[in-house]
């Protein structure tokens, strides 16, 4: 009976059939995804042989476009996708049964990342915060990292975070040291894909003003004219120069645009010139303005030198002098004339005295005073007689006596 039990054995060892041990399958390439071409799933046993097939979760092998190889050891899947996921089972049988198992993962292709912002212009100190998205135009899975100038993003300080898994990267009052080009990356197993967005933090244009090169411009004698356009803050960004609200015509023209456009140039400034000049700063985030009121003055008739002006002034003085002169000459004058009009002398008729004399008992005058009176004749033959009185007192002659012949 021993023999006899034992004779299958050795009738088994005879054909060569040998107890199955350690199933496995594996899989090439060791990851896939929706854009590979095929994957090959592989049955053996590390001892052993007999009849191999495969069971799946979904059974019917050929609606998926699976194939089978190498008398059913080799499963290749074709154009693989999500569908194809699963446990995947492969049976080995002889005298014995054995088997092994497969869990298959198609991972989505990662392609067309992007990186996407919460704001396209960013001003220093007037963004508070700035967030930064990973994201791809088709459905993708895996990590994400994110990297500043290719290196790995510090985010231990308090100016940056990551947020919703990574997805999003959030940049806390952005600023000039925050520009360079940031690169998110998307990897899984099977593909990555990396999306980049270059950040600039613009300056804020403000306080922007306009100076000129010459306080005084007169016509015909200043032969040029500078307008510089600037800001007493940090800027960037292009200068367009106004005149009463249009852009400066630089062609043919008194302007010329010096410095970038910094400086606006006016040849042989004249009154044409004239006006409201504006320099307007402008950067994709901000922008600022300044004002200049330009005024050419006339140019005088003659040029006086200080010589001239200093004789020119002495001269109106001593001519004020001789002015007032003349006019005390005048006034004098007048005042004589008036006084001898007032005390006036007659020479044309003797003047007549009369008066009264008055006799003392003596038959002696005692005093009298005296009248002159002068009789003038005027254009119209009339007289006119003028009395004047005078207090002298007249005293009398003595008759003397006369004897009769």
């Amino acid at each position: 009976m021993g023999r006899l039990v034992a004779l299958p054995g050795v009738l088994l060892l005879l054909l060569g059939y040998v107890q199955l041990q350690n199933v496995v399958v594996t899989q090439s390439p060791a990851a896939v995804n929706t854009g590979s071409a095929s994957v090959n799933l592989t049955c053996n046993a590390t001892k052993g042989q007999g009849s191999v097939w495969w069971m799946w979760e979904k059974e019917d092998f050929t609606t998926y476009n699976i194939s089978f190889s190498d008398g059913n050891t080799t499963l290749q899947i074709n154009q693989p996708n999500k569908t194809h996921n699963g446990k995947y089972i492969c049976f080995w049988k002889n005298t014995s049964l054995a088997w092994g198992d497969y869990a298959l993962y198609v991972y989505y292709k990662v392609e067309n990342v992007v990186v996407s912002t919460s704001s396209g212009n960013v001003v220093e100190g007037s963004t508070p915060s700035l967030n930064l998205t990973c994201n791809s135009s088709t459905l993708w899975e895996g990590t994400i990292t994110w990297l500043w100038e290719g290196k790995t993003l510090d985010i231990l300080d308090n100016s940056s975070r990551l947020l919703d898994g990574n997805q999003t990267l959030q940049i806390n009052q952005p600023n000039k040291t925050h520009n360079g080009n940031y690169t998110c990356v998307i990897t899984n197993p099977a593909s990555n894909g990396t999306g980049t967005y270059r950040l600039y933090v613009y300056y804020k244009v403000e306080n922007v003003v306009v100076s000129t090169s010459s306080g005084n411009v007169v016509e015909g004698s200043t032969p040029s004219l500078n307008l510089t356009c600037n800001s007493s803050a940090p800027w960037e960004g292009t200068m367009t120069w106004l005149w009463e609200g249009n852009p400066v015509n630089t062609v043919n023209t008194s302007y010329s645009l010096l410095d970038g456009n910094a400086t606006l140039q006016i040849n042989q400034p004249s009154r044409s010139n004239n006006g409201n000049y504006t320099c307007v700063i402008a950067n994709p985030a901000s922008r600022g303005e300044g004002y200049y009121t330009l005024t050419v003055l006339r140019l005088l008739p003659t040029a006086f030198s200080p010589g001239t002006l200093a004789g020119i002034i002495i001269g109106s003085v001593l001519g004020g002098l001789l002015l007032i002169a003349l006019i005390v000459l005048i006034v004098c004058c007048a005042w004589r004339k008036g006084k001898k009009e007032k005390w006036p002398k007659y020479k044309d008729a003797p003047p007549t005295v009369s008066g009264q004399i008055t006799h003392n008992g003596w038959n002696t005058p005692t005093g009298a005073y005296a009248r002159w009176e002068r009789t003038t004749q005027s254009s119209h033959g009339m007289g006119h007689k003028t009395s004047i009185q005078n207090s002298t007192s007249v005293i009398p002659q003595k008759q003397k006596s006369q004897t009769a012949v």
